[in-house]
């Protein structure tokens, strides 16, 4: 997100009255542009976070859009790989129309893969993604100041009666203001100490620095 992007995208935040579902123009583009063939993929995505049950090596029918991601990791890096996707996932769905992650679904077979896990490495997993979501970084423009809404699940996967293996479909809900993935990388001098800007602190700037506030930043 560049800097103009990024202005308008808080000023579109601070005033719901103009603030757009899905704002192309904030997300790199990913498959599925068209707006019915997004909307086609989220219907199909939320039906699938509604199973039950799944099968292993059976095709799923959705593709990744704007508002739906699935990876596939190794089981021995699953909770290392799952917590470096998180905070950029998480907070592209939060700051847009909110959206579906998926973890055991091969993105280049499209069949369900499942990952082996016992009842122990399930509670971690969920733990680390509980952990990882609230500490991400958010900027309040409201009174609630709510914190970012997910529903995490796991989905048992058909192998055999020896081995489990599961799906984590994870859901996160469109976000009330703005959630980071990380502080920003912008520092400052005070007391003759470079700090660096919490994300609350850099926003702040960034609106001062809008046509009109008299701090304008030149490109």
């Amino acid at each position: 997100m560049d800097l103009r992007t990024a202005l308008q995208f808080f000023k579109d935040i601070d005033n719901p009255r103009v603030r757009s579902p899905i704002n192309p123009r904030l997300l790199d583009e990913r498959p599925g542009e068209n707006m019915q063939e997004e909307l086609h993929v989220q219907e199909q995505a939320a039906a699938f976070f509604d199973q039950t049950e799944l099968t292993t090596m059976t095709e799923f029918s959705f593709s990744e859009s704007k508002n739906v991601e699935y990876k596939s990791f190794e089981t021995n890096k699953l909770v290392q790989r799952v917590k470096e996707v998180l905070p950029l996932t998480v907070s592209a769905f939060a700051n847009t129309d909110g959206g579906y992650l998926f973890i055991g679904l091969d993105e280049k077979t499209k069949q369900i893969t499942g990952f082996e896990a016992d009842e122990n490495k399930l509670r971690e997993l969920k733990c680390e993604i509980e952990r990882c979501i609230q500490q991400l970084p958010v900027t309040h423009f409201c009174e609630e100041k709510q914190e970012i809404k997910y529903t995490c699940k796991f989905i048992p996967v058909s192998k055999s009666e020896d081995e489990c293996s599961y799906v984590c479909a994870l859901r996160v809900e469109r976000f009330c203001c703005a959630v980071f993935a990380a502080e920003p990388d912008s520092w400052h001098v005070e007391d003759s100490c470079v700090k660096r800007f919490t994300s609350e602190e850099w926003v702040k700037v960034l609106m001062g620095s809008m046509p009109g506030s008299g701090r304008e930043i030149s490109n």
